[in-house]
């Protein structure tokens, strides 16, 4: 229930009861996007429930898991991971030039923001992960490829601008320098008005599984 309200409150933000940008929620649908709910991930491993490769049916599938989804005194992975979910298979589907995974804008300010174009994570010929120092976003995921690594851009800049990051230093920085939306502006204003550009309709308040929509 706490996964599904955070899942209505990004389609619904104004909690009017009705979808803020259709062409999203219909992407979607029509690109059969789907998401799970294990306990934990060793649970789903070791489970006969088929993998994300097996799953063929569906384009875009993520999970979740119970055990990280609205955790006492710990960062809430449900506005991640559902959010992950619409804007790969919503976002990216129905705004292929602006918010495509690969050879679109947003892919555009994720090359300035790293400090180059990087199909995989950039290492030394030692193995040592090695961004230009210019760069404020730095991921280190080796499993992550480009689309995967444009969609956590967009995860990063989205929910840092709504306060989701705010006096997350310490767990975010070997990943992403900017907590605050005012650092946002300032370090990758090409995002920061992008991702508050009203004509997409993306989220302006940041869930909090308290989902009570209001009909007019």
């Amino acid at each position: 229930l706490h996964a599904a309200n955070v899942l209505a409150q990004y389609l619904d933000n104004d909690e009017d009861g009705v979808p803020d940008n259709l062409l999203v929620l219909n992407a979607i649908h029509s690109h059969d996007g789907a998401m799970t709910m294990h306990q934990t991930e060793w649970e789903y491993e070791h489970s006969d429930w088929p993998s994300m490769e097996d799953l063929t049916e569906y384009n875009y599938y993520t999970e979740l898991w119970s055990s990280e989804t609205y955790p006492i005194g710990e960062f809430d992975a449900s506005l991640e991971e559902i959010l992950h979910l619409v804007t790969q298979a919503g976002y990216a589907n129905a705004y292929p030039e602006i918010f495509g995974l690969n050879s679109s804008l947003i892919t555009t300010y994720m090359d300035n923001a790293r400090g180059g174009h990087f199909e995989e994570v950039p290492k030394s010929q030692h193995g040592i992960i090695t961004y230009p120092r210019i760069a404020w976003y730095t991921a280190a995921d080796e499993t992550c490829d480009y689309e995967c690594m444009t969609n956590e851009y967009f995860y990063w800049g989205l929910t840092t601008i709504l306060g989701a990051q705010q006096y997350r230093w310490e767990a975010i920085s070997s990943e992403w320098e900017l907590q605050y939306k005012e650092q946002v502006m300032q370090t990758d204003p090409d995002l920061y008005y992008l991702l508050t550009d009203p004509q997409y309709k993306l989220p302006t308040v940041l869930p909090n599984a308290n989902y009570s929509p209001i009909s007019n």
